[in-house]
């Protein structure tokens, strides 16, 4: 009896002195536990195997704000920095590459404080069985009652994120580089009531935005 509970007991210092370790390699992320929730649920969508680590360079950040890098194992260049301010909560998205599809735009409705999104070549991911119309920006309908003030994004967005776009009453900055909006697209964005800069550039040639345009974007 007294050699099984020594042995039971050497067996938990182990296993703690295990768990202890692991711990001291992760980093204390400064997130709000509602928006850690969240966000592991984003990044199991979107492959971000890496333990995430604090982003020490990049991204600018202002006072009060700090930043969470989560990438991918096989293509680290694949990464979403998160930007938290200093209640934890997150008030920005940023990146390059194939990171926030369109289930993944609808997860990110649960971020009460997000403001900006921009993630660059937001599209389907090379090479791969993920369908090009997962990142078309549809998703961005779940945040019509957020508080997003700015979105640049790109490559697989084409009106029907355009038309998920305008259904949020918050947005004052639109940058769409690449994509595939169409004049009918830019048409639902007549008589939005805050959107203050508008940038957008086709992704390829013929262009799909044409001088029908210049009317919506003047009003």
């Amino acid at each position: 009896m007294n050699v099984r509970l020594g042995i039971m007991l050497v067996g938990s210092v182990v296993a703690l002195g295990l768990q202890m370790s692991r711990a001291a390699d992760e980093p204390t992320l400064p997130l709000h536990k509602d928006d850690r929730a969240t966000l592991d649920k984003i990044v199991r969508r979107q492959k971000l195997d890496a333990p995430p680590t604090l982003a020490t360079r990049g991204w600018p950040l202002r006072a009060g704000e700090k930043g969470i890098r989560y990438a991918s194992k096989d293509n680290p260049k694949y990464a979403l920095t998160v930007v938290c301010n200093a209640e934890g909560r997150v008030v920005k998205l940023l990146g390059n590459g194939p990171l926030l599809s369109d289930d993944s735009l609808r997860l990110a409705a649960a971020l009460p404080e997000l403001r900006f999104v921009r993630i660059d070549h937001n599209m389907a991911p090379p090479k791969s069985d993920v369908p090009v119309s997962d990142y078309s920006g549809a998703g961005f309908a779940a945040l019509s009652k957020s508080k997003l003030e700015e979105v640049r994004i790109g490559h697989g967005f084409n009106d029907e994120g355009m038309k998920a776009l305008a259904s949020i009453p918050t947005l004052r900055r639109v940058d769409i580089v690449h994509s595939k909006v169409s004049d009918k697209g830019l048409a639902v964005l007549k008589g939005h009531p805050a959107i203050e800069e508008f940038k957008i550039s086709s992704q390829a040639r013929p262009q799909h935005i044409t001088e029908k345009s210049i009317a919506v974007l003047a009003t």
